[in-house]
């Protein structure tokens, strides 16, 4: 008990003595700024020392400024690299990629597909990488063979067959949901 006593004595003197410098700071730049106004033969552009919490003050205000035009500068560069501009492919650039890249679609289709919705994706957002667009084509294009099938067979079937399979597919259909629904 006697040496936390006497621990805590010493930390509350030590305190006490960075008060009194503290203080004693204070009271030499009061009055050398009272002796600065004062003297007439000392010239107006002299600046009178700064106190350590105005310094402070300034410093810290300082940093939170360059750290604002910092992140300012980041947000400006990063939005800048973001905003690339798109430009939109010809079909011969599709095509040209496509057998670069080995992709096994129907190019036609997909140009088809993306010139009529704007070069959107989702219908919603812009486009940035056609590429990349038609890679993930390519991936979710699993109908590729069925659908070059029902092309091939429509161009070969004479329109009015066409005509009649489909109504007989609508008349199937109406059917099925009449009798099952």
């Amino acid at each position: 008990a006697l040496i936390t006593a006497r621990d805590a004595l010493t930390r509350k003197r030590n305190a006490l003595t960075h008060q009194i410098a503290y203080w004693r700071n204070i009271i030499k730049m009061d009055s050398l700024e009272e002796s600065l106004r004062l003297s007439p033969d000392i010239s107006p552009d002299v600046s009178l020392p700064e106190r350590n919490e105005e310094k402070e003050t300034r410093e810290k205000n300082q940093k939170r400024e360059e750290n604002k035009e910092a992140k300012k500068e980041h947000i400006h560069t990063a939005r800048a690299r973001a905003r690339k501009v798109f430009e939109i492919p010809s079909l011969a650039d599709c095509e040209a990629y496509a057998r670069e890249a080995a992709l096994a679609i129907d190019v036609s289709h997909f140009f088809d597909h993306f010139t009529s919705n704007g070069w959107k994706v989702s219908g919603r957002t812009p486009m940035q990488d056609w590429r990349a667009a038609m890679r993930n084509w390519a991936r979710r294009d699993k109908t590729l063979p069925a659908r070059a099938q029902a092309r091939k067979k429509d161009a070969d079937e004479d329109p009015e067959q066409a005509l009649e399979r489909s109504r007989r597919k609508a008349i199937n259909a109406i059917v099925k949901e009449f009798c099952h629904g």
